[in-house]
């Protein structure tokens, strides 16, 4: 499947049971849709550690004005 992945971090208590979740959505053709894959963490800093070292994650976004309140940042 051709497109992008990219993973959106929330903010714990928002889809979670106060865990960070992170959420995989593939990109393609300018249209941004979730995946079934997900992630949870206690703290941001293994979010981090997971999204880098098991993902392969390297470039980080931080919260956009006009993104959801409960996002955190979203990397690719």
């Amino acid at each position: 499947m051709a497109g992008l992945d990219m993973w959106t971090v929330y903010a714990p208590g928002t889809d979670g049971q106060g865990q960070y979740v992170a959420r995989c959505w593939h990109v393609e053709g300018g249209e941004a849709t979730p995946t079934g894959h997900t992630m949870h963490a206690m703290t941001l800093e293994l979010m981090r550690a997971l999204l880098t070292r098991m993902v392969g994650c390297d470039t980080v976004f931080p919260r956009q004005d006009g993104d959801e309140f409960n996002i955190v940042e979203t990397w690719v």
